[in-house]
């Protein structure tokens, strides 16, 4: 968990100050061209991946011969998806109305395998539970690709120092993690992954539902809205999801085969799921809740006045940071569990309602968006605690005790921004001291009201030491 923590902590930070940095340098449309071009090529990876990393994790063995089989299939995969994106390029850059992506898809498209690359390294090394070595790839991966892209932006590059961000952080990821988990040669015997298919396609579909929900938003924005709005909205989707990757992953990332090894072996997985739950919401709920009632004096202060339409979608997006934060326990709950068929059928439930509640908010902006997607998830959060009770018996009881005491410390600490700021203004000398000055109330607020959890939580933090 702590070498988890440092890499994905370390690269969420990395990639954050960049961004706003490049964002500063290159404005909104500039942005939003890469904005564009990240739908497109999420998608490719996502087909490139088809499930099979996350069979290969929940099996109870996993010899050199399936992983083998796995590298070949992905590299396949990949060569034709790369050939394909070359050929759909120019009509998805017509799609968005911006000509720029045509020659930016084509060059992300080859980099597809670079990404099929890492897939089996990582499943070997996840599978030895060796975090560290993956904290080394990813965090080197994001500080150099990060380097290159500011010197590129300084040098006038405009959005192609973007793309080499991309480019430069695969090729740093794929030597790391090659060089630590050995993979086997590639092998053309893929025989030896037919039992995995069945599970396979589950999790593909699962995450195909997933990705639909979550990058539908980005397509209807950027080709009803342009690019500038879509820049606007994705960038602030981006400060959302820094936080729930960078302490939502950080458990996620262990807990998936966490509770396969306590499935298999017949052991409870609820003390483990109420840990997780638990270190989530003590760290991401005051953190959102910080994002959501500053955004109004950090956006203009830090990415200037160009970004200001921003502010709106970035404070309604928070909101629900939070909870999602929380709940991307659920998929590394039913995937460890071996329950991918239940997994698969609430991916179909929140597309509907999520989906449905984008295309319902577009007829009012980025803004209507935000609010859909945040009212949305609200909604199904009922339905994903009852999943977690059904699947472990993680009982609601629980569940609130997880999440209650973080939720009346961040509402406390939004209370005294305001009251501070209302006092020394929106300097960058007031905002510091109001952000401060909430902290300080939300560990007060836990530390006297809330002294059965903080313990629970100091018991958690020791148990992470190396």
């Amino acid at each position: 968990m702590s070498w988890n923590a440092l890499g994905l902590v370390s690269r969420q930070i990395v990639i954050v100050l960049s961004s706003v940095y490049l964002a500063r340098i290159l404005g909104p449309e500039s942005y939003g061209v890469i904005t564009q071009a990240a739908i497109y090529t999420a998608f490719m990876t996502l087909l490139l991946d088809q499930g099979i990393a996350s069979s290969l994790i929940s099996l109870p063995r996993l010899t050199r011969r399936m992983s083998a089989a796995a590298i070949s299939a992905n590299l396949i995969l990949a060569a034709a998806l790369a050939t394909l994106t070359v050929f759909s390029a120019g009509p998805v850059s017509r799609f968005f109305h911006t000509p720029e992506l045509r020659a930016v898809l084509c060059v992300l498209g080859v980099g597809l395998l670079l990404k099929a690359g890492v897939l089996v390294p990582r499943v070997l090394l996840v599978r030895d539970m060796n975090f560290k070595s993956q904290a080394v790839g990813d965090g080197g991966g994001a500080l150099v690709g990060a380097l290159v892209a500011i010197v590129g932006a300084l040098s006038g590059m405009d959005y192609w120092s973007l793309v080499l961000q991309i480019v430069v952080s695969d090729v740093v990821v794929l030597l790391v993690l090659a060089v630590a988990a050995r993979p086997p040669m590639p092998s053309l015997r893929l025989r030896s992954l037919r039992g995995t298919w069945g599970f396979s396609i589950r999790v593909f579909f699962s995450n195909l539902l997933s990705f639909s929900v979550q990058n539908v938003d980005n397509i209807l924005i950027g080709r009803e809205l342009g690019a500038d709005s879509l820049a606007q909205y994705g960038l602030s989707y981006r400060v959302l999801t820094t936080p729930v990757q960078m302490i939502g992953q950080v458990v996620t990332r262990v807990l998936f085969p966490v509770v396969a090894r306590g499935r298999a072996d017949g052991v409870s997985v609820v003390p483990a799921v109420s840990r997780s739950v638990r270190g989530i919401a003590l760290f991401s709920f005051p953190v959102m809740a910080a994002v959501s009632v500053s955004a109004h004096d950090l956006v203009p202060l830090l990415l200037g006045p160009a970004w200001t339409a921003a502010i709106p979608v970035l404070t309604i997006l928070a909101i629900g940071g939070a909870r999602q934060s929380v709940t991307t326990v659920n998929t590394s709950i039913l995937m460890g569990m071996g329950l991918s068929s239940w997994l698969l059928r609430f991916s179909i439930v929140a597309a509907t309602v999520q989906v449905t509640a984008i295309v319902v908010g577009l007829q009012f902006g980025i803004v209507g968006v935000a609010a859909g997607l945040t009212i949305a998830g609200f909604l199904l959060t009922p339905v994903v605690a009852w999943l977690s009770k059904r699947a472990t018996g993680f009982d609601y009881g629980r569940q609130i005790g997880c999440v209650g005491p973080p939720v009346h410390g961040s509402a406390w600490a939004c209370i005294t921004y305001l009251g501070i700021t209302q006092l020394l203004g929106n300097s960058a000398l007031g905002i510091l001291v109001s952000l401060l000055g909430g902290l300080f109330v939300y560990v007060a607020v836990l530390a006297v009201v809330h002294r059965k959890f903080m313990k629970l939580c100091r018991s958690d933090i020791s148990a992470m030491r190396p």
